[in-house]
């Protein structure tokens, strides 16, 4: 009976010494072989300043300092000729004007070839009518939230002004919709209604 019993202790005590064992190993494991989990899951350092969220916005354009605006356009809803707005047609509009007074208006007869037929016609402005139109293009929505370094993939149309100190194009792929947009090409285009133009011979 006695030998049993001492039997029975000997195995107690070696699984005992077994868990134990076991334990100790798991901790030093963990306490000194193991990485800290920051050196495994930590982000990799940069090896510059990271990029900016925004891009920051363009100086704002003085009316005062305009020189000159420039209109672009192959949106059929700027016509009214019926070369260029009838069905299927395809034209393109250039009016360029400039604080000194000039303008001119070029209509190219197809939107893509600048050697197709074109009619250029040139006028004067009226005191105050160019003012009116710089006012007007650089308080726009749209003027003022292009930002330099910016591309559209298509468009349609483009406005560029000239000022003191350097230029600003805003493209933009024109339709019933882009309504900041038509606020500054409807303002053109009223001036453009209302100018003598003289065709050249």
């Amino acid at each position: 009976m006695g030998t049993d019993n001492n039997f029975v202790s000997v195995i107690v005590a070696a699984l005992v010494g077994a868990l134990v064992a076991t334990a100790v190993c798991v901790a030093f494991f963990f306490l000194f072989l193991r990485e800290p989990s920051s050196v495994v899951a930590g982000p990799t350092p940069s090896s510059g300043p990271a990029p900016s969220s925004s891009r920051p916005p363009d100086p704002d354009v003085a009316a005062s300092d305009v020189t000159a605006i420039e209109l672009k356009t192959s949106y059929k809803g700027f016509f009214e000729d019926g070369r260029c707005a009838g069905q299927g047609s395809s034209c393109r509009a250039v009016i360029r004007i400039e604080r000194s007074g000039a303008a001119k208006r070029t209509i190219f007869f197809s939107s893509s070839d600048d050697n197709a037929e074109k009619a250029v016609s040139t006028a004067s402005l009226k005191p105050g009518e160019f003012d009116l139109i710089a006012k007007t293009v650089v308080s726009n929505g749209a003027f003022r939230a292009w930002r330099e370094g910016m591309t559209l993939t298509t468009s349609n149309s483009s406005i560029r002004v000239e000022y003191n100190g350097g230029t600003k194009t805003i493209p933009s792929n024109v339709d019933q919709n882009t309504t900041t947009f038509l606020e500054m090409m409807n303002a053109i285009k009223q001036l453009n209604h209302t100018l003598a133009w003289k065709e050249d011979s």
